[in-house]
Order: C-alpha cells, then structure tokens, then sequence
C-alpha cells in the first residue's frame, strides 16, 4: 500500500510540473510577443523623431533667423510665423518652409520654468496655447509696441500686452542674452491663462480652436497618442513647489475621475458602447492617473504591507475634502519662485520660514511639506500627518454638500476644477477595482436587493457577509489542509516526511495573498477593517514562511544525514543537524523581520531588545555555550564515534549518541547516562571499541612442590594449546566453518607480529607463576570470550591429565609437634612485628599459655617443635589432672 500511496503521490507531482512548465512556456511566448511588438513600437517611434529631427536640423541650416530684437519684432514675428506653420497644418501638408517657421516660434518663447520643456508636444502645446491666448484679445498697433528705437531711447527690458498678464522681456544673459522672449512666468503660467479667458470669443479673422483642434488630433493619432501616453506613464509628477504639487492632484484624480465615468457609462448602456476590452482598458489608463495622484501624498510613514490600500483611500477622502470647500487663489499658493526665494530668506508664503517649508490648505490641517531627507528629498508632497488624519478629516465633512461653483473665476485658474462626487463612496461600496462594472462580480451585485446596499460601520451589508464567509472558508481551508498532510506523512519517515512538511505552510503562504488580494480588491474591504485583515495575513504569511524555512533547513539535513557515510546519532550527523538548523533559523529570522517591518512594526526596540537580551542570555547560557564549544572540539579531536565502546571517568560501556550538549552513553548495567561535551572534551577517554585487537594477560600459578620437569612441561603445554596446528583443523567442536574448512579457533590469536608469548617469570609467595600474553583478532568481545572458555578449558584438562597442581593464594602455619610436616631449624629471628595481625590472634588463641614467645626468640626453637608429646596429648593429660586435682580438693572439704 505504501508503494502505491508513494506512487501516487510521484504521478500528481509529475502532473504539476508538466501543467508548471506548460504555463511557463505560455507565459514566456507572452512576454517574447510583447518585447517583440515594443521593440517594433520603439523602432517606428524612433524613425518619426528622426524624421522630425531631420527637418528641424536642415531648417536650422538657413542662415536667416527671426529677429527677437524688440518687443514688436517678437511679437510680430510670433504671429506671422505661427500663422504659416498652422496654414500647412490645417491643409494636412508638411513643408520644409513650415517646419523653419514653427523652429522659429519656438525660439521666441522661454520654456525654462516649464516641465519637460524639451519635448516637441510640449512646445507645440505651449506655442498653441499663446496664439489662442493671443487670438482673443486685441493686439495694440504695431507703433504702439516698442520697437528698437523706443528699447534704445527708453531702456525698456519688458512690455505686457495691456488687458492681459503676457509679458515679453529681456534675456539677460546666456546664449540669447539681448533677445525679447515671452517671459518664463508668462510660458509657465499659459494653461491658467488659457482656462481664464475660455468665455472670451475669438477675434474677427482668425483660426479658433487651434489648442483644441490639435489635443483631438494628437489623441487620436497613433503616434501622438503613443507619446502622450508614454509621457503619463514615464514623467514624474511636478512636485516642486506646494502649488504644483496641488494642481497636479487635481488634475490628475479628476481625468482617472473623468475615465472611470467613460467606462461605466459606457458599459451600463444598452446595448453596450463598449466592449470588455475598451472598458478595461480605460481602466488601466484611469489607474495610471491615479498612481500620479498617489505620489504627491508622503507615505513613509504608512506600512508597505498596507501601503496600496491606504494610499488609493487617503487619496479619495482627501479629494472629497477639497471637493466640498472653495479652492484657493491659485496665486495664494507658493510657486517654484517662491520657495527658491524662501530658501534664501524667510517667506510670508510658509509656516515655520526657510527652515521648514510647508503650506497650509486655509482653514485646514492639511499640509504640503517639503521632503527633507530619502529618495524624494526636496519635493513638496501632502505631509504624513495629514494622510494620517485624512480618515477623521473626511468624517468630519463627510455630510457637507459638494462645492457647486467649478466655472467661476478663482476655479478657472485650474486646468482641472471640477469635482469627482461619489467618487470614494463608490469605490468603497462596489466590487471591482474602479470601474465596476469590469469586474467578475458585477453582475451579482446588480442582482441584490436594495437593503443589502445598506451601510454599516462604513461597509455595506453584502461586504459584511462575504467577509465572514471568506474568513470562515479559509480557516476551514487552512485546517484541512494541515490535517491532510498530517496524514499523508504518517506512514512515510525521514528525510521524505520532512519534504512533504513543507507542503503546508508553503500552501498557506501561497494561498492567503490570493484571499488578502480578494477582501482588497474585488469585496472592496476600506478602512481599519481592511487595514486589519491585511495585517494578520501578512503576520500569518510571514510565521507559514519562517516556519516553512525551518522545516527546509531541517529536510536538507535529514536528506545529508540519511547518507549511508553518516552515522544518524555521529557528531557529524548532529553538525550537519545544527549547521542546518542555524542557516535555516538565520533565514526564517530575515524573513520575519522583513515582513514584521513590512506590516509596521518598528525593528530599532527588537534589535535594541535583542542585544540586551542576548547579553543576558550569554551569561545566562554560558554553561550550554560550553558544551557548545565543547561538542565542537569533540567533532574536531573524533575520540570516539557512536557504537564504540569507551571507558570515561567510572563509566563504562557504548556511545550512544552525540549531541551539541551531551554525549549519551549506555552502561554496561543497562543505564544511560549523559556527560556533558564541556567535561568530555577535558578529560581521558579511553576508547576501547577503537582497540585492534583484544589484548589477553593472566597468570598460571603452580604449587612450590611442583619439580622443574614439570613446570617445563606445564609451559610446553600452554604454548601447544595456544598454537595453530600445521593443518589448521582442529577435531574438537569448536571453531569457524568456511566454506573450504573449519578454520581452527588459534588463528584469530596468531597474527603475524602477535604471537602468543608464555615466561615462567616469576616466584610468588604462595606459588610458582606462568605468565601468558596472546592478542586476540578481531576486536570482538563475546568471541573473545568463547575463544578464552576453550583456552581455560583446554589448559584445566591437560593439567589434570599431566598431574600439575594449580597453586591458591595460601597460609601454612607449622604447630609443634606435627610429624606430617617436621620444622627445620633456622637462624632466623622472629618477632611479633614479623606476623601479621590475624596470625598473632590465631597463635595466641590456640596456644594461649601453651606456646610463650620471646621477642628476641629464635626461629628454630619458635617454629620447630620440640621432643614431646602432641599437643592434643598433652591438653587431654592437663585436664585429666585438672579434674584429679579437683576431686581430692573435694574430698578433703568432706573430711574436714
């Protein structure tokens, strides 16, 4: 069964991988066509611009140049050259001499305070924009302009064309220093002239809607539209000063506004003017217009993990506070002039003078400061205290009626003024992104029923139920899924257990972005609500991918240890263990941080922690640091191994395993004990399971009556039985069956160098004594001990055979009187310091007043008996005559 569940297991695993690499090659034919189709997009982009260029350079060529020499002569030749590069315009044909004029205009204007002012729609844009300016108001008389007599007589530098705010003045210095040009004020300042005099009709005898005209067609020109388009995705967004930044806000939210009501209403409309496709795509185009209004916002100090949520909201509800109060005096909100003037002295203009620059919306807290540190340094963005406080803001105004003038004259200086209503309500209370009506939700929520419309706690009711729906679906997804791996790994053991334990968090981790993404965008979840579930899914993400990461560390060591070269329970294998374990602990550590700082959670008072916390961990640990140290030196030093048999201070017996802390060590009795590495690794440790051989060492000991013959003879003997006959078989039962022969059992202890060796060597005190040395091969102990029973056996046989008389350790003591064993006479002197304690006692016990001892007696009136009757004799005849002297002392009582 097993086999099949592995097998089974193989063939979906195989199946995965082949629809992984089929979708791998789709995506990758996706991405081949479209670098193909950019790459072409590029080249014919590149072929117009040369083109363009191409022109420009040889118009450049002619020597003649627009005089710019007075105010009239630049004016003038504005006008005339503009008039003829329009001519050719209008009739859709494209000549070298239209080409000069319009490089000629070009050169009349000063596009130096002009963003991206070296784009050729830009100044297109721009020359446009003066001569419809120019149009509607009523040029004074060519001798009422100052010309070069009136700029020499006078020392005139500027002239304004009267009625408007236009100026044309001197270049003071660089290339065309000399040169009257429309000033960089008035170039920079065109769009808000243009918006102010839109009422104005034009003058008699003149193209109007020349702006107009040329924004329609460069929109539904491919190449222009290309450009323009690029042009938003690529540029930046003006935030160089407080009033750029605010204009280009509102502009830019209103057109992804003004994108959005296109795609719905075009969508909801019966029958539909616009396919799927279209609708997504003013989506896309409405979300690029978005994402600049985002970037004027400071959102450093929002979590990254809630960054995109927070950012499209705070940007709504801050659209929705401006669209229900009255929009400043444009001139009211510093320029770029302003704040380089404020950077040198201190300005009206700001809050808090040259030091710290920020503007303050009237009557507001909101502000826009400037950016003093980090990649966006120097920018003027909506501060971070006013994205903070943006929610309460809105709160506060959310039932103020929207503003309803957008068309008087403090609006007209914005290019976009208008209000998005409903703008945020919408976003937060529909499925979808921002167009609704693209998303696959739409048609069920145009089925419900009014009350699930209903608020509650700034979500509508429908919101609410597929929140808990979701939540509960997941964590029942989540559960099952542990329980199923749970399962799937019981049969299985290491390392294949640990791979399939990753299964699971990397499956969670995997799936719960997919439901955050869904609550995000599709349920269209806002506020702390979603801010909430985003956390914990991002929190839970990050405990699946550490948890994960340590389950991998731990699969890659188990998968190192299963190696038949590693021994599970070895050093090695508990090195490989921790090695693996600390990079996978170091890995799963970056992960956390990382996501604990994506979620918001400040890593300065954790890292602070830490190394307080470690310090008093060091000391705390400093015995297991020890060990540590000491496990490691054990792995370098290798004095023993599991398996092997060592000797440790009184312990005996096998290594059972070796830890980072302990070595484990099974007794010979059967206990287990642990010594930790730190003593291990300082003291002696005799290995004995690392011995060659089993060395052997006992002595025979004979009787001293035993003659010489004999003991010869006894030597002879062992030396035989310890030797391998010249045929190598033996008779007996015992020995080792090969296939050929049964090997004789002598061979293990005759190895070349390890020759059995037998001495007579020495003369002990109660015996003769044979000392006998053989090593036995191989080291096996219980084979080393039947081969010794043979031997012991062996040698008690012939012995007792041969009549030799094994000697025990023993005592003689020589009574007077024994005839077995007659004393001989010495000269020795005996005292009582010659016998031991116990000999004394015995003596003085069986003599008592019998044998008296002089100190200074000799040994062979001591020891030798002398010429009288046995002891036993003699005490038998003491007390017959006690008890004669007895009975007479009785009978003389009774005579008396």
């Amino acid at each position: 069964m097993r086999c099949f569940y592995i097998g089974g297991v193989w063939m979906k695993c195989k199946l995965l991988s082949n629809r992984f690499s089929r979708i791998i090659c789709v995506v990758s034919i996706i991405m081949l066509g479209l670098w193909g189709g950019s790459l072409y997009a590029a080249q014919v982009s590149q072929k117009s611009d040369n083109i363009v260029e191409k022109v420009v350079v040889e118009a450049a060529k002619d020597s003649s140049k627009s005089a710019t020499s007075s105010p009239r002569a630049t004016l003038q030749n504005f006008l005339s050259d503009v008039d003829r590069a329009v001519a050719d315009w209008q009739q859709g044909i494209r000549t070298e001499e239209s080409a000069w004029a319009f490089f000629r205009a070009t050169q009349m204007l000063d596009f130096a305070g002009v963003p991206d002012n070296v784009s050729g729609i830009t100044k297109i844009s721009r020359i446009l924009l003066l001569k419809d300016i120019l149009d509607r108001v009523k040029i004074p008389a060519s001798d009422l302009v100052p010309g070069e007599a009136e700029v020499a007589s006078k020392d005139i530098s500027t002239w304004t064309i009267p009625g408007t705010q236009i100026t044309i003045a001197k270049v003071e210095d660089g290339s065309k220093a000399g040169d009257f040009l429309f000033s960089k004020y008035t170039v920079e300042n065109l769009g808000r002239f243009h918006r102010q005099m839109e009422d104005i009709p034009y003058s008699s005898g003149v193209s109007s809607g020349l702006y107009e005209q040329f924004r329609d067609t460069a929109r539904s020109s491919d190449y222009f539209s290309s450009k323009i388009r690029m042009r938003d995705l690529l540029r930046g967004v003006d935030t160089s000063s407080p009033r750029s930044t605010f204009e280009s806000f509102l502009s830019n939210i209103n057109q992804s506004y003004l994108f959005v009501q296109q795609a719905e209403k075009g969508l909801q409309q019966t029958p539909p003017t616009l396919t799927m496709a279209e609708a997504e795509q003013l989506e896309v185009r409405a979300h690029n217009y978005m994402r600049r209004a985002i970037s004027t916002l400071d959102l450093s100090n929002v979590p990254e993990a809630l960054r995109s949520s927070i950012a499209i909201e705070s940007t709504l509800q801050l659209k929705e506070v401006f669209d229900r109060m009255m929009l400043p005096a444009l001139d009211s909100i510093p320029d770029l002039e302003m704040v380089e003037a404020a950077r040198k002295f201190d300005s009206e203009a700001f809050i808090g003078g040259a030091k710290s620059l920020r503007w303050r919306y009237p009557d507001t807290e909101i502000e826009i400061v400037e950016i003093g540190e980090g990649k966006r340094q120097g920018e003027f963005l909506f501060s971070a205290d006013t994205v903070k406080n943006i929610d309460e803001t809105y709160r506060k105004v959310e039932a103020v009626p929207y503003r309803t003038t957008t068309t008087g004259p403090r609006e007209s200086e914005y290019q976009f003024p208008g209000t998005s209503d409903n703008f945020f309500i919408t976003y937060s209370s529909t499925p979808g992104y921002l167009v609704t009506h693209t998303n696959f939700l739409s048609g069920l929520y145009d089925s419900f029923p009014p009350w699930l419309n209903i608020m509650y706690g700034g979500q509508t009711l429908w919101q609410w139920f597929a929140l808990v729906f979701i939540l509960v679906f997941t964590f029942f997804a989540i559960y099952f899924t542990f329980r199923a791996v749970k399962r799937a790994v019981m049969p299985l053991h290491s390392p294949n257990r640990d791979w399939i334990n990753l299964i699971s968090p990397f499956i969670v981790a995997l799936f719960l972005p997919f439901v955050v993404h869904f609550i995000d965008n599709d349920l269209k979840i806002t506020g702390v609500i979603v801010s909430t579930v985003k956390t914990g899914g991002e929190f839970f993400v990050i405990i699946m991918l550490g948890w994960g990461a340590m389950r991998f560390g731990k699969a890659v060591s188990e998968t190192i240890v299963a190696s038949p070269k590693i021994d599970p329970e070895g050093i090695q294998a508990s090195y490989t263990r921790a090695v693996s374990g600390l990079f996978s602990f170091i890995f799963a550590a970056v992960i956390v941080f990382n996501g604990l700082s994506r979620i918001g959670v400040s890593m300065i008072p954790v890292l602070t922690g830490l190394g307080v916390g470690g310090l008093a961990f060091g000391l705390a640990a400093r015995p297991t640091i020890e060990n540590l140290i000491g496990s490691f030196m054990i792995f370098l030093d290798k004095p023993c191994r599991v398996g092997q048999r060592v000797k440790i201070l009184s312990h005996d017996g096998t290594v059972e395993s070796i830890g980072l802390r302990s070595t484990k060590i099974r007794l010979l009795n059967g206990n287990l004990t642990a010594i930790p590495n730190e003593k291990m690794a300082n003291m002696e440790i005799e290995n004995i399971g690392r011995r060659p051989y089993i060395r052997r060492c006992f002595n025979i000991t004979l009787t001293y009556d035993t003659p010489p013959d004999k003991i010869k003879q006894s030597i002879d003997i062992i030396r035989e039985i310890l030797s391998v006959p010249e045929d190598g078989i033996m008779a007996g039962e015992y020995g080792v069956y090969s296939r050929e022969r049964k090997v004789h059992p002598n061979e293990a202890i005759n190895q070349p160098d390890y020759l059995p060796q037998v001495y007579f060597n020495d003369l002990n005190a109660d015996s003769l004594n044979i000392i006998v040395f053989y090593w036995y091969h191989p080291p096996q102990y219980w084979e080393y001990l039947e081969h010794s029973t043979w031997v012991n056996l062996q040698l008690m046989e012939r012995f007792n055979a041969e009549g030799i008389d094994f000697a025990f350790p023993t005592q003689t003591l020589y009574v007077a009187g024994d005839d077995k064993r007659p004393l001989t006479i010495g000269q020795r002197v005996v005292t009582a310091q010659n016998l031991q304690p116990q000999q004394v006692g015995k003596v003085s016990t069986v003599l008592q007043s019998h044998m008296k001892q002089e100190e200074t007696e000799l040994a062979s009136d001591a020891l030798r008996p002398e010429d009288r009757e046995p002891y036993l004799e003699r005490q038998k005849k003491q007390e017959e005559l006690e008890a004669a002297e007895a009975e007479e002392g009785d009978k003389a009582k009774d005579n008396n």
